[in-house]
């Protein structure tokens, strides 16, 4: 048997949120999570949601579902600028049952990582709150 499964996440601001959270009714932004260590020493994200997908088209909705509550702005240089770090990571899981002495059970984790550009303060003429914002892009 072989699940696949994904996670989508952006760090905004120092703060990590799960891009694929639905919003409640009148929620402004994102929750923030926590980064937890568990006892074998894995880092995961507590709390975030994990969506089994079964197809491309599955995984195209979920990855603009994501794109679509990230943290964008206009610049000077950019239309649509980044603001946030993304991160994507697929789940792919092969087990056999019943269980076979001769074959193993197979887990790995496949990353993708957006990396915010970091444009230049001058060109971009950002200040106040945008200003602040990109300092904080790459530090």
């Amino acid at each position: 048997t072989i699940k696949i499964s994904m996670s989508f996440i952006e760090i905004y601001n120092e703060k990590v949120r799960d891009l694929l959270e639905k919003r409640r009714k009148g929620q402004a932004e994102l929750n923030p999570l926590e980064l937890r260590e568990s006892p074998d020493k894995k880092v995961f994200v507590d709390g975030l949601s994990v969506h089994t997908v079964i197809n491309y088209d599955r995984i195209q909705k979920l990855i603009d579902a994501g794109n679509a509550q990230r943290q964008t702005s206009e610049t000077k240089m950019n239309e649509k600028s980044s603001r946030s770090h993304s991160i994507v990571q697929f789940y792919l899981n092969q087990t056999h049952d019943p269980p076979q002495p001769d074959k193993r059970d197979i887990e790995c984790v496949l990353t993708i990582v957006d990396l915010a550009g970091s444009e230049r303060q001058s060109k971009t003429e950002a200040s106040g709150a945008q200003f602040d914002e990109s300092k904080n892009i790459n530090r």
